[in-house]
């Protein structure tokens, strides 16, 4: 039974994973990867793949299909399976095997979608090969894992030829009892098929993107890039209109188009603050999507001014999104009714803000519910009980979850026994996604509940928000432009205090400044990790701020930054794929 630390391991050999066999040290790939796995925090008891999303018909899956399925027949007779994984040892693809070892490989879950990451399954011949990206065989109790003890495996990376990268890795598993001495030498074979059938297909989509460039350079007057994830060909125009952040913001359009197939027009702001009709048409080679053509024209309706934008019923508050408008509506109509009026929704999402720009010119008084904790709800409801028999004309009462059953229930009846000359009531509710709130409608009697949303529904006013709050914080400075590279990061986010977490990212990204623009590079590295395409972990949130910090100390200099942070160069280059860093963001 293996030991649940790789220090017990080498600590005692005769009683560890290698119990019964010659207490010889491991081989040094071996030991390497028992080190990286225990200071992942991996151990024989929690070692495993996780399943997750995979791509299975992207160009690695595409270019080796035919050739594994060729000799799917012989490895299988021969009595081994072959599986093929990407550059994040995720699964997606695994041959027949004979009724033993296909037993053995489902209960191991080498199936497609599984990651054996080296950080989530331990010790694994795709996890190593892709770590020293060299050939490697793992036998038997090698493996961290217990579901792998009875396999042996032999992996090899697959690079790409024209990329000069890794993109996965060839595995062929078989019994232990029933090991395979040319393992390594028919992958080897079959990886060299692989790497030059995707050299193949690189170059017939690099012949496809510049034949559609040539197509549409008939045009020279307008910008026309055409582009894939590696590669990008414009025209003059387009070099001289577009900079390192509009191309990257450019290629998350073109990612949309290629991956639903069909052509979009759209509007695009480039980083001088001009905008732009967009087209964006797919450019296939044999039936598959290789790239896209973008060909930008300059808008026929000029771009809204913020001050506009914000006209949208309440002047004082940024905002004219769908949901914001539909709000606002509901907002306006209350105000024009009466009786006591109720605004609900997530912290943070600007209640009280709404509230004052409703009511702005009658001063409105404003009473903390969460007060009554601290004073007391006898003494609490004697103040309020005085508010409204004031003279004020509106009296805005916040926090209402924070009252129990009995203060609401007496609110509620200060509020009917209020004088008719009293201050018109408006109240704020927090409701949390993930915690019910206490059914107030039950026991106070609001005529108008308008429901306030939050920042995830209204990214759409991002631009105006950002602009609002970093005006607020500059001041009467310059006014601080926020460059689309920017926005899309922020827009990636998750808001768990919605407008009031932004506001604290704009104040702490503003008072650093040394010119008023702000692009991504400006953004914490924080923020930029927790930004990436996939939600991260603490832990890898972390991390990914650690690996953008090194590499722009570094100068982008990968190779330095990797000793900087004490890990292989091939081993950044995985964890920057995996944690979803864009490094296309960077100007280093």
């Amino acid at each position: 039974m293996l030991d649940s630390t790789v220090t017990d391991r080498f600590a005692d050999l005769d009683s560890g994973p290698l119990q019964g066999l010659e207490a010889t040290p491991p081989r040094p790939e071996i030991a390497a990867s028992w080190r990286r796995s225990e200071l992942s925090g991996v151990s024989a008891e929690t070692a495993g793949p996780v399943l997750g999303q995979v791509t299975t018909d992207g160009q690695l899956g595409r270019a080796a299909r035919p050739i594994l399925v060729s000799r799917e027949a012989a490895i299988r007779d021969a009595g081994g399976c072959l599986f093929l994984t990407d550059n994040e040892a995720r699964v997606i693809w695994v041959s027949a095997a004979d009724v033993e070892l296909d037993f053995r490989i489902q209960e191991a879950n080498i199936e497609p979608g599984y990651c054996f990451d080296e950080a989530l399954a331990g010790t694994n011949s795709a996890a190593v090969a892709l770590e020293t990206s060299r050939p490697v065989e793992v036998v038997g109790d090698e493996h961290l894992s217990p579901a792998l003890r009875s396999l042996g495996f032999a992996g090899a990376p697959i690079s790409h030829p024209a990329r000069r990268r890794v993109v996965g890795t060839l595995n062929l598993g078989y019994c232990v009892e029933r090991p395979q001495p040319l393992a390594k030498s028919l992958l080897t074979e079959i990886v060299a098929k692989i790497e030059r059938r995707l050299y193949e297909e690189s170059a017939a989509g690099e012949e496809r993107l510049l034949e559609s460039y040539l197509t549409g350079l008939r045009d020279c007057r307008h910008p026309l890039i055409c582009l894939n994830s590696h590669t990008i060909v414009c025209n003059s125009v387009a070099a001289r209109t577009l900079g390192t952040v509009d191309q990257a913001m450019l290629w998350e359009q073109a990612s949309a188009a290629i991956n639903e197939r069909r052509v979009q027009v759209t509007s695009v702001d480039l980083g001088d603050a001009r905008r732009m009709a967009a087209k964006i048409s797919p450019i296939y080679d044999d039936g598959r999507p290789v790239g896209a053509k973008i060909e930008l024209r300059p808008r026929a309706v000029p771009a809204i001014r913020t001050e506009e934008r914000r006209a949208v019923g309440l002047p004082s508050l940024a905002g004219q999104s769908e949901g914001w408008r539909r709000m606002v509506g509901e907002a306006l109509a209350a105000r024009a009714g009466s009786g006591p009026m109720l605004l609900s929704g997530e912290r943070g999402t600007g209640k009280l803000s709404v509230a004052r720009a409703l009511f702005g010119e009658s001063r409105p008084a404003v009473v903390d519910a969460a007060l009554s904790g601290v004073d007391g709800p006898r003494r609490w409801l004697a103040e309020l009980r005085t508010l409204l028999q004031g003279s004020a004309d509106v009296l805005v009462i916040t926090h209402l979850e924070a009252l129990d059953e009995f203060t609401l229930r007496t609110l509620g009846a200060l509020i009917v026994d209020a004088p008719d000359s009293g201050p018109r009531v408006v109240a704020t509710l927090n409701r949390e996604p993930a915690t019910p709130a206490p059914d107030v409608l039950s026991f106070v009697d609001f005529g108008h509940v308008v429901q306030v949303p939050a920042l995830r529904e209204r990214l759409d006013d991002l631009p105006d928000l950002l602009v609002a709050l970093g005006s607020r914080t500059a001041g009467a400075g310059d006014p601080v432009r926020w460059m689309p590279d920017a926005v899309q990061t922020l827009a990636r986010l998750e808001w768990p205090n919605n407008l009031n977490s932004l506001a604290t990212v704009v104040r702490d990204v503003v008072r650093g400044l040394s010119v008023p623009v702000v692009d991504a590079r400006n953004l914490p590295a924080t923020i930029r990790a927790a930004a990436s395409r996939r939600p991260l972990s603490h832990l890898e949130q972390l991390e990914s701020a650690a690996i953008t910090q090194a590499l722009q100390q570094c100068s982008g200099n990968k190779l330095e930054a990797a000793k900087k942070l004490g890990i292989a160069r091939s081993t950044l280059y995985r964890r920057i794929n995996s944690l979803g860093i864009d490094l296309t963001t960077f100007n280093y």
